[in-house]
């Protein structure tokens, strides 16, 4: 491997998971854009978007990508991208030129199960979710599902018409998706 793998996908999906592994076999760097953003920011990416809003949280996204791509130029390197990169042209511009991306593409009901799970109903209203799920409109989980696998279809029509090469993983297991996400990447390569 000689150049980045740029993981797309929504939250849930596994890329920093797969991300990690995947550089481990190739013997190569991993960086996490949302780790970038909160060394960068001194807070968490989600906490940024709720603090100073979307127009703040995206180009704090482009400044830590286009601090990867200049740490990264000419090396090999995975990285992981946030969920909604798919709506932030200029961040995905900055680390596009070398890189390849991949889409990690599953089931929207398996992503939302992944963060249903985390989330916790306060009072009347749901919280522990992403940051651009409006808490204050749902106050059941429920709710969040029909919102969820809504907004996630239609975020995967976005990233497989950004991706270089979409990798269709399945409710697997970890080793069981990375040897998919493997093969996928070596066939694409030939």
């Amino acid at each position: 491997m000689t150049k980045m793998i740029i993981l797309l996908g929504c939250k849930g999906s596994g890329k920093s998971t797969l991300g990690g592994l995947l550089a481990k076999d190739y013997e190569c760097p991993f960086v996490d854009v949302d780790d970038v953003i909160t060394k960068m920011y001194g807070v968490s990416p989600r906490d940024l978007y709720k603090a100073k809003g979307v127009s703040a949280f995206m180009m704090a996204e482009e400044n830590a990508c286009k601090k990867i791509a200049d740490l990264s130029k000419g090396k090999s390197v995975i990285v992981s991208t946030g969920g909604g990169i798919c709506d932030n042209a200029p961040a995905l511009t900055k680390l596009q030129g070398d890189g390849t991306l991949v889409f990690i593409k599953l089931e929207p009901s398996i992503i939302v199960e992944r963060i249903v799970t985390k989330a916790e109903k306060t009072g009347d209203l749901m919280s522990n979710l992403p940051a651009y799920v409006p808490d204050s409109e749902f106050q059941t989980k429920e709710e969040v599902v029909a919102y969820l696998e809504k907004f996630y279809a239609e975020r995967a029509v976005q990233y497989e018409n950004i991706a270089d090469l979409t990798v269709e993983l399945k409710n697997a297991s970890i080793q069981d998706n990375l040897r998919d996400l493997k093969k996928a990447l070596e066939e694409y390569k030939e």
